[in-house]
């Protein structure tokens, strides 16, 4: 699931449980329940290999592997600003994305330091938690669990 649809679930989770303790937990947990259902994924697997050191590595390829990742998570947290940034919880809701959308960026960190063996244990989780990839999902199909994902963290909001 691309960062959009967890740092929106991820924050309207956090927000709500009244713990915020147990809100961020919820917020990071929800990131491998939506990461179960089948969806659609942008590719970076020329970051990976350039991460990770691999012949063939591009570093045209790469960057804009991780532009993806960058403008993904910024148009996460901006349209959290532009909703929210008056709400008296404003800090719970952006903590909330980030939580919702953490799984992935240890992801990346595990790419960078495979021999981290809680890293490696991480991966092997999120894996495990991850729907099969073997039905490659080209888009648009797959997206509609995520369109699905962001209207009911909108209705989350809403209560």
């Amino acid at each position: 699931m691309i960062l959009f649809p967890h740092i929106i679930f991820g924050s309207a989770l956090g927000s709500k449980l009244q713990n915020p303790i147990g809100g961020l937990g919820g917020a990071m947990l929800s990131h491998y329940f939506l990461d179960s259902f089948k969806h659609w994924d942008y590719s970076i697997e020329n970051l990976k290999k350039f991460v990770k050191n691999e012949k063939n590595k591009n570093l045209k390829s790469a960057a804009i592997d991780f532009l993806k990742i960058i403008l993904d998570l910024s148009l996460g947290f901006l349209a959290l600003s532009l909703f929210f940034k008056n709400d008296p919880q404003f800090f719970l809701i952006l903590l909330g994305g980030f939580f919702g959308a953490l799984p992935d960026g240890l992801q990346v960190l595990h790419f960078t330091f495979p021999d981290n063996k809680v890293l490696a244990v991480h991966q092997e989780f999120h894996d495990f938690m991850h729907f099969s990839k073997k039905e490659k999902l080209i888009f648009p199909n797959g997206i509609l669990s995520e369109i699905a994902v962001i209207l009911i963290a909108i209705l989350l909001f809403r209560l």
